[in-house]
């Protein structure tokens, strides 16, 4: 009571007087605490704003969480997708936080409206073409298994999907900037378009990767399989196989379809069959009551999907990422799907030998005797058998150092031959009572070979460091028993070419070029002992070809062609004639999209061809030498050119 009187005293005395009493104090402390106030109330207000946007979702027992789903056949892989995939929250799982849930309501809200025109157009059942989409002057296409290769393909007989193929009458080309299928005849100056198709994917597709397309012709020339990649709102990226029907230009149809989810990776075609192959990606706290979210499938690209089966999902024993390499076998022409495989953890680079399929994965690995860390990248490659009616997994071997992509592998007599970058950092431990670190004591890059026998998977023979410190690996082509590797430091636009000599893998030998300016994108095995590179100058604007060959124990360059322009880099872009020595390259001089053409004649590399082409994208530019012309075609032309004028 006494407490509660002395209150409401307190409460009746002017604050006139108190002012009076000590005005100056009074104010400071006034206009003070009114300040400490204001910023305390700030400083309450982001706190709490941090807390609710940015703190991590209560965690929650794994165990307890993944019991449901104990009876499952894929209960193994939940497991070690849950220990990297998932952030333990008893909200929406679909989310780390408030704020990424905050973010990812707006953004899709804004992303999904500036799309949802088209929603009605996307919900609509899946259609083949109508009779529109092919347009044609009549005339009947009918080649008799005329097929001829164009692509410079890496292994002989395993072919690759490009923008262009041919058979002894037509030129097929996929042109990505109107997604059309266009053919041309084969008749020198009179040649000319006789059919366009207009490529309509799966009518789910909420954006089409175009620039990703290409496709295969069969070796009877009836059937076009196009590998087109999308997007669909429902099942994520997809890549489509699209069989088209070409035996008539006046009936050209779709056979089937067959869809895998995932990124596109590559493809292949031998002996009738197709390898599609594709990086499927798995999602933070995925739903493992819906298969889809962390299981690779196949099918219709809607409803239709089947789930790889249990037994063909491999995975090392410790998962360092989420994301799938995915393997199909389909018949061409049919698309009846004969078998497929996923490697958990893999998602980087595939090469395709005669009866193998090659994945890869890239971790990183660290050594320590409590003194010393060293640490480095290192390289699982699979192997799966594809030679016979369903796949067959062969076991893992592992090396150091990095791929740069297909062509850093090779198979060659039961020997599987492999270019690495090498990157090592050995540091010094600092440790004590409440530090540990590490101290770097020496870092940096190298080349390295390996040779690994396919049977056993153990490495027989392999030529460590022999770049030189500082650089990396650019390109690789391996021909029989001779490999060729360009290193290069980037930045600097110096390399040297290496040839090796794999004949006796107990005394591997090689010599170099030395360092000259530029460096190869792609190398080139071109015949008659040459070997061509492909690649920059001394700046990112300035194409350069060279032309190398051995002389005694050395490496020379005999001659090169130099012009300011951007160039394609994918190498089955290029066209490669080793017959009739030509080098054909897309490219942009100038501003200008254009083709050019490259002779050699055994002593010098001279232009022989340069033409300019209608279209923005000289990346989608092909050319083919037939007979004594030049045909080349692009998103927006179609050229003939005769390369020497002495020829009739």
């Amino acid at each position: 009571m006494k407490n509660k009187k002395l209150i409401r005293a307190m409460d009746l005395v002017d604050d006139k007087y108190v002012t009076e009493a000590a005005p100056s104090l009074y104010k400071t402390r006034n206009h003070f605490s009114r300040g400490l106030i204001i910023a305390a109330c700030i400083c309450v207000m982001v706190t709490v704003l941090s807390l609710v946007l940015f703190m991590p979702y209560k965690d929650e027992p794994v165990n307890d969480d993944l019991k449901q789903y104990e009876s499952s056949e894929y209960y193994d892989i939940i497991v070690k997708l849950d220990a990297i995939t998932r952030v333990h929250s008893t909200k929406d799982e679909s989310y780390k936080n408030n704020f990424d849930m905050l973010t990812d309501v707006l953004l899709g809200g804004l992303m999904n409206g500036a799309v949802s025109k088209d929603d009605a157009a996307l919900d609509m059942p899946s259609m083949a073409p109508d009779m529109d989409d092919a347009v044609s002057n009549g005339t009947e296409i009918n080649d008799g298994g005329s097929y001829s290769e164009i692509t410079d393909n890496q292994v002989a007989g395993v072919t690759e999907a490009d923008l262009i193929k041919r058979s002894g009458k037509y030129i097929y080309y996929l042109n990505p900037a109107s997604e059309s299928l266009y053919i041309y005849t084969i008749e020198g100056d009179n040649s000319k378009r006789v059919a366009s198709f207009k490529i309509k994917t799966n009518a789910y597709a909420r954006i089409t990767y175009a620039s990703e397309w290409e496709f295969y012709l069969s070796e009877d020339c009836n059937t076009v399989t196009v590998v087109a990649p999308y997007y669909a709102q429902k099942v994520g990226s997809c890549v489509e196989l699209i069989a088209i029907d070409v035996s008539n230009v006046n009936d050209i149809s779709v056979k089937n379809r067959v869809c895998m989810t995932g990124d596109l990776l590559s493809t292949r075609v031998k002996d009738g069959k197709i390898l599609l192959m594709t990086r499927f990606a798995v999602p933070y706290n995925p739903d493992f009551s819906d298969e889809s979210t962390f299981l690779p499938q196949i099918g219709d690209g809607e409803n239709a999907m089947t789930s790889c089966a249990p037994d063909k999902i491999f995975c090392p024993e410790e998962v360092t990422e989420p994301r799938y390499t995915v393997v199909a076998m389909l018949e061409e022409g049919t698309l009846v799907v004969k078998d497929t495989a996923a490697y958990l953890s893999y998602s980087e680079e595939a090469y395709v030998s005669a009866d193998t399929v090659y994945v890869t994965r890239s971790y990183l690995h660290n050594e320590s005797d409590g003194a010393v860390s060293i640490g480095g990248t290192m390289t699982d490659i699979a192997l799966l058998k594809y030679s016979g009616e369903s796949f067959e997994h062969c076991g893992t071997a592992t090396v150091e150092g990095y791929i740069k992509n297909q062509y850093s592998l090779d198979e060659y007599n039961g020997i599987l031959r492999v270019v690495t970058t090498v990157d090592t950092t050995v540091s010094k431990i600092i440790s004590g009572p409440n530090v540990y670190s590490n101290s770097i004591i020496r870092s940096g890059t190298s080349a390295s070979l390996w040779c690994i026998d396919i049977n056993t998977l153990e490495i027989v023979a392999s030529v460590k460091d022999f770049a030189p410190k500082g650089e990396t690996v650019e390109s690789v082509r391996f021909d029989g028993n001779t490999a060729y590797v360009c290193t290069a430091v980037v930045i600097t636009f110096t390399d040297p070419v290496f040839f090796f000599d794999l004949s006796d893998l107990d005394n591997i030998t090689y010599t170099d070029t030395g360092d000259i300016s530029g460096y190869s994108s792609s190398l080139i095995n071109f015949g008659n002992g040459f070997l061509v590179g492909i690649g920059y100058g001394d700046n990112r604007n300035n194409l350069k070809v060279e032309v190398y060959a051995e002389n005694g124990k050395k490496v020379e360059a005999v001659s090169s062609f130099e012009m300011t322009a951007r160039f394609s880099e994918e190498y089955k872009s290029y066209y490669v004639d080793r017959e009739n020595q030509l080098i054909g390259i897309g490219v942009n001089h100038k501003g200008q999209t254009g083709y050019i053409v490259l002779h050699f004649d055994g002593h010098e590399l001279k232009l022989a061809a340069h033409e300019e082409l209608m279209g923005s994208n000289y990346e989608y530019s092909r050319g083919v030498y037939i007979e004594d012309r030049f045909y080349i075609v692009s998103e927006g032309d179609f050229v003939v050119t005769q390369l020497f004028k002495g020829s009739n």
